[in-house]
């Protein structure tokens, strides 16, 4: 507890002033919240779900309550450990102004996030800015001793006018005392006030003891009649920022809508229209391609026994069709996709793989495209630098360098790449580029090495939104029209996304097959074929979510075709016994 003499009121105004200091500190990730904002807030902007105003006036509302409650939990311990005024009226006062300087600085940051071309700017703004704010609060140095070139800085700054407030509030109704060892001149032979003076600021000679207002008006030039003045400076503070900060989010959030903060190269987009039509109709007239494997096991080393990641993975893939690998986390997606590709240097494989009816040779690794979760490019390229530096690196030399050039082009087209062509690809997080254009992109790369018997993608839906993974599986769609079979892991997709897909392999922990075949017209197919085992999908359930729930329950202990009508599902469906049929063999022969 500060004591009421000239040590104690520097201890009091000092930790008055922390309390701003703490909730500056606390505001200051309203910065970088609002910057990362932007790209989220723009797609519900242009889906007229939420105007960037809108967003601003309701996340300044709702943070109201959370501030209320920081600020009060704060100030119960915080106000009587220091042993403040103890009467209702200033601690109520103390939690007023502390709690509206709270949301204040909180707009003030926020307005600074809004106006701020990117993260990097944003956060040098408000770092910078942060300790010149409270610099110029009039604590240190007091307002007589500041600079007048600087002091404009107090009047847009929210904190000197708390400040102001909160030390008006503590000293108005004390008076100071100085010790003994205070007085001046001190010692045993002066024992006379009348000859002596007080240390504290504003003292008189022959007194010991100063008032809290003649304290504050002599040292910083605060003024106990200016408390609630401040108080509506504050909330004005805290209006004005807010409106600063809608504006300015409204107008850079439009700004960046069709840029997404892109660097483009000098130059534009050359078309090769002509080009464009001979390579698609050469497509076409491609040959049919058909993968097959049929019974594929693997097993890999696990001490001194082997370990079976896959048992007796049956299906097939053709040209035009695309092809769904799922199973809960750890049933073998990536394994089989990983074994099919013929990507597995280790362990021991089982089965039979054929390309068009025949063993597959050395070639057929190379033969095949694939794409990687991670998106790897040269940051400092192109999107279009990229694609052809693939195009000359990775397509045969007896290709014409105008024929691999124009199939390129065929591929920027393809993947709906025009506009980004001469876009830098930059680093993964960088804003040259959203998630979804990068995958679009490294699929771009893989189809511009013209791969001739399949394209295998690992989860490429991975970490995007619902649009954006419906629009990348459109796009996969459309590079299997083309000719080329594609085979790809999902991973909990949405019902639109699962309704994509041509066949679908779905794998029970342990690699076991559960179901191979047609999806169907709205998951038709899968629907009945679970339903005939008493899994039965409604109407508003997610296929994919229902089937991975089905299969996920029974656990990687137990053999799932066997166990189901053990499942509490199956309780709820009544309970039958039964064999479960090897659909993906039946349909695997017949095709």
């Amino acid at each position: 507890m500060a004591p009421k003499t000239a040590t104690g009121s520097f201890e009091k105004s000092g930790a008055l002033f922390f309390s701003l200091i703490y909730f500056f500190l606390n505001a200051l990730a309203e910065t970088s919240a609002t910057v990362n904002s932007r790209a989220v807030l723009l797609k519900q902007m242009r889906y007229g779900f939420l105007h960037p105003v809108s967003y601003v006036i309701a996340q300044t509302i709702a943070d109201i309550p959370v501030a209320a409650c920081q600020t009060i939990v704060f100030s119960c311990l915080y106000y009587f450990m220091l042993g403040l005024a103890k009467t209702a009226s200033d601690f109520w006062t103390f939690f007023a102004f502390v709690f509206v300087h709270y949301g204040a600085v909180q707009a003030m940051f926020r307005m600074i996030g809004a106006w701020s071309p990117n993260l990097s700017v944003a956060l040098l703004m408000a770092g910078s800015g942060m300790p010149v704010a409270l610099l110029y609060s009039g604590y240190a140095p007091t307002i007589p001793t500041m600079h007048r070139w600087g002091s404009w800085v107090r009047r847009i700054s929210p904190s000197p006018w708390a400040l102001e407030a909160l030390m008006a509030n503590e000293f108005m109704d004390i008076n100071l005392h100085c010790m003994d060892t205070q007085m001046v001149p001190s010692g045993p032979d002066y024992q006379d006030i009348r000859y002596q003076g007080c240390t504290i600021s504003g003292s008189t000679e022959g007194s010991d003891v100063v008032s809290g207002t003649t304290y504050l008006i002599d040292v910083y030039q605060f003024f106990p009649s200016h408390i609630w003045r401040n108080f509506v400076i504050l909330i004005a503070f805290w209006v004005l920022y807010t409106v600063i900060a809608a504006v300015g989010l409204a107008m850079m959030t439009r700004e960046s809508s069709d840029s997404y903060g892109r660097m483009f190269k000098k130059g534009s987009y050359s078309d090769s229209a002509s080009s464009i039509s001979t390579i698609s109709e050469k497509n076409k007239e491609e040959p049919q391609m058909s993968f097959t494997f049929n019974k594929l096991s693997y097993h890999v080393k696990s001490g001194s026994s082997e370990k079976q990641l896959l048992t007796e993975v049956s299906g097939y893939v053709r040209s035009g069709q695309l092809t769904a690998l799922m199973g809960a986390s750890g049933a073998g997606k990536t394994t089989l996709l990983d074994t099919i590709s013929q990507r597995k240097s280790e362990g021991r494989v089982e089965g039979e793989l054929l390309l068009n009816g025949k063993p597959l040779d050395r070639t057929f690794a190379r033969s095949c495209g694939i794409v990687l979760q991670q998106d790897v490019h040269e940051p400092t390229a192109t999107v279009q630098e990229a694609l052809q530096f693939s195009a000359r690196l990775r397509q045969p030399a007896d290709v014409p360098e105008s024929e691999k050039m124009a199939y390129v082009e065929h591929v920027i087209r393809l993947l709906d790449l025009e506009s980004l062509a001469d876009a830098l690809v930059g680093a993964v997080g960088d804003g040259q580029l959203s998630v979804e254009e990068r995958k679009r992109v490294t699929i771009g790369v893989e189809l511009a090495a013209r791969p001739s018997a399949l394209l295998f993608l690992d989860e490429p839906t991975s970490g995007l939104d619902s649009q954006a993974a419906y629009s990348l599986v459109s796009f996969l769609k459309r590079i299997a029209s083309e000719g080329l079979p594609i085979v790809c892991t999902i991973h909990q997709p949405s019902g639109v996304l699962f309704d994509m897909f041509d066949h679908v392999l779905l794998l029970a922990p342990g690699g076991k097959t559960v179901f191979f075949g047609e999806t169907g017209k709205r998951s038709s197919n899968v629907a009945e074929y679970f339903a005939r085992y008493g899994a039965i999908i409604g109407e508003n359930d997610n296929p994919a979510e229902f089937i991975l729930d089905t299969v996920t329950e029974q656990g990687s202990t137990r053999d799932w075709p066997a166990t189901w009508n053990e499942s509490p599902r199956a309780k709820q469906f009544g309970k039958q016994d039964y064999q479960l049929e090897r659909k993906g063999s039946d349909v695997f022969k017949s095709g």
